[in-house]
């Protein structure tokens, strides 16, 4: 899929539909769904630096930390998804 991508110049990502449930489409909800992934991930990674575990007084307040990195990351991946379509 990368190749193609990169390669071929006419590929161009459908609007919203549900198409997409079947692989023969090309739909909207493989890369919405890739984008929430790799927000969340993202999220993780962000929370586990150094800087994140000298900040914080108490391992309880680590939960809330990191929970609030995945969510924001989540919402930022959203956001660009939404202004690329």
């Amino acid at each position: 899929m990368t190749r193609s991508l990169l390669l071929n110049s006419t590929y161009q990502i459908l609007e919203f539909t549900t198409q997409g449930l079947y692989s023969t489409d090309n739909a909207i909800f493989p890369f919405l769904f890739v984008t929430i992934v790799y927000g969340a991930i993202s999220g993780v990674h962000a929370s586990q630096s150094p800087i994140v575990a000298r900040c914080i007084k108490n391992e309880n307040d680590a939960r809330h930390i990191f929970f609030g990195a995945m969510v924001l990351e989540r919402l930022t991946a959203l956001f660009w998804a939404a202004i690329a379509l």
